[in-house]
């Protein structure tokens, strides 16, 4: 199956996946009940679909990303970083920043993820992590 197949919940469990199980290899289903928010029953079901799908590996009280869940747990877990840093940069306040890179992560077309992820390391290089979107845009103005 492609990540396209997938849906935006379940790139939120590869992401969670990935996030916690970086450390040991593998996370529990407590852990993901309380890193996501949902009960623990909701969490078992959702990781015996993955499991199905060969994504995760449930056994022993444990859940253990493949290789492919763990590809498309990072790849959304890196868009996440990326666009929440973006939004940052332009003013976004944090909080909401991570909500929305949330949101937008599972919405966005790879091509304008990688147009913006461009944009966005370009003005880095160019104004550090510090710049201020307003006088970008003034300086862009003027040309």
């Amino acid at each position: 199956m492609k990540m396209s197949e997938l849906s935006s919940r379940m790139e939120d469990y590869l992401e969670a996946i990935y996030v916690l199980s970086r450390e040991r290899g593998f996370t529990t289903i407590s852990e993901l009940s309380e890193f996501l928010g949902v009960s623990k029953p909701t969490v078992l079901e959702m990781v015996r679909k993955l499991s199905a799908m060969g994504y995760v590996v449930y056994g022993g009280g444990r859940v253990e990303p493949t290789e492919e869940g763990e590809r498309i747990g990072r790849k959304v877990w890196e868009r996440h970083r990326e666009i929440a840093s973006f939004l940052k940069f332009l003013g976004v306040e944090p909080e909401k920043a991570e909500l929305d890179a949330c949101r937008m992560e599972h919405a966005m077309d790879e091509e304008s993820y990688d147009k913006i992820r461009r944009l966005f390391r370009m003005l880095k290089e160019r104004y550090g992590s510090g710049g201020c979107v307003d006088e970008i845009i003034d300086e862009i103005r003027r040309g």
